[in-house]
């Protein structure tokens, strides 16, 4: 005996859009059913259920129907049973409902237009996407501009563009940050930064650890923790062959890069 009605109607894409995105509304229909009735049989555990786009018996509490790209969900609720708000169930249900996932982490995805000075004859709209997936963007070339994509995860431009394209995430990262605070930064500084944490082929960190591997006595007390530095320095007998610039620039030599790194002679007749 069923005693209590609830009616919802959640709105979905168009049939050409769903069909535009490589789904069927079937396909769309059968995962929605799956989420949906797991949550719904648990709050009526005594409803019967015919399925999707079905005739159902009289018998039945639950049912599904697509028209004009709504899918209208009724169940009729057992005299005695709890009162449950269905409409913040099916809210919460829907925002977890994922119809087609692409491949990385991609939370959501954020579509903007573009400035007039940044637009093309082909896009004025850029998309922003919360997450690791430029391998996900790359497998749509119909629908994005592969050459455009940016991800500021130096990690991931490592791994799918190379240690040149990571060292430029680099620089272009820290003058973003600098740039909120409308402090300007010569990028030949930060190529020096960028250069160190990339020129053995891997990103190393720019932090005493990764001074760290640095062989040069002069170069690891210069950056900090001297006093460790020195000792580790002692206690191991480390040499110092003021090759690197902090120590040329401590021991006052010119520096091994840059005009300093040739050596010329001009004979001068006076």
């Amino acid at each position: 005996m069923f005693g209590r009605c609830y009616s919802v109607s959640v709105e979905i894409f168009p049939r050409e859009r769903l069909l535009r995105m490589g789904l069927g509304v079937e396909e769309v229909l059968d995962k929605i059913e799956k989420i949906f009735m797991a949550k719904i049989w648990e709050m009526f555990p005594r409803t019967t259920y015919s399925g999707l786009k079905r005739k159902r018996p009289e018998s039945s509490a639950v049912s599904f129907q697509y028209r004009e790209n709504k899918i209208s969900f009724e169940a009729r609720c057992p005299v005695g049973d709890v009162r449950i708000s269905v409409c913040a169930v099916v809210e919460a249900l829907a925002a977890k409902t994922v119809l087609r996932k692409a491949g990385g982490e991609i939370k959501r995805i954020h579509s903007m237009r573009l400035p007039e000075k940044e637009a093309t004859a082909t896009s004025d709209r850029k998309v922003l996407a919360e997450g690791d997936g430029v391998a996900a963007f790359q497998q749509r070339e119909d629908h994005f501009d592969v050459d455009t994509i940016y991800t500021n995860d130096i990690h991931e431009m490592l791994a799918v563009y190379g240690i040149e394209a990571a060292n430029c995430t680099i620089q272009r990262e820290v003058t973003f940050v600098f740039d909120v605070y409308g402090i300007k930064v010569d990028k030949r500084h930060l190529s020096l930064i960028s250069d160190h944490m990339t020129f053995g082929g891997d990103i190393q960190s720019f932090s005493r650890n990764g001074i760290h591997t640095s062989e040069s006595p002069i170069h690891k007390v210069s950056f900090e923790m001297p006093l460790s530095f020195l000792k580790e320095a002692a206690l191991l007998a480390s040499q110092e062959r003021l090759e690197g610039p902090a120590g040329c620039i401590l021991a006052g030599r010119p520096i091994n890069t840059g005009t300093g790194l040739l050596s010329l002679r001009f004979e001068t007749s006076h």
